[in-house]
């Protein structure tokens, strides 16, 4: 419920709708745990508690999209405390899974080729 109520900007009126609050498939907060849960799901099949990453190997739009997106939050998180929106979190949070959704529906995760891609030896 917290995150329907942050979802709005403060100079809109709410509009509160169980549908809307409980939705898995679009901007709320299951959606967003669900994506959460998907991603720390990966990282525990990898196995891999530290991750060196090798920019170099992102060939694909959506790689390059979802580490944008990733990048994007100080400057989201600054804007969001200076003009005292915390919608804006909302809304990044809400883009962020849409981004991640996309890549890990087109791209494969673990089983990704060349090999570097999916696992880094950090050892």
């Amino acid at each position: 419920m917290r995150y329907a109520l942050v979802d709005v900007d403060s100079s809109k009126p709410v509009v509160f709708t169980w549908d809307r609050v409980l939705n898995f498939e679009t901007n709320g907060a299951p959606y967003v745990q669900y994506t959460h849960a998907r991603a720390c799901s990966i990282l525990r099949k990898a196995g891999e508690s530290k991750v060196e990453a090798d920019f170099a190997l992102l060939k694909e739009r959506l790689e390059r999209e979802l580490v944008m997106a990733l990048a994007s939050f100080p400057d989201i998180f600054i804007d969001a405390s200076e003009y005292l929106k915390p919608n804006l979190i909302a809304d990044y949070t809400n883009g962020l899974a849409d981004k991640f959704n996309t890549f890990y529906g087109a791209l494969p995760v673990i089983k990704a080729e060349p090999k570097s891609l999916a696992k880094q030896d950090l050892s």
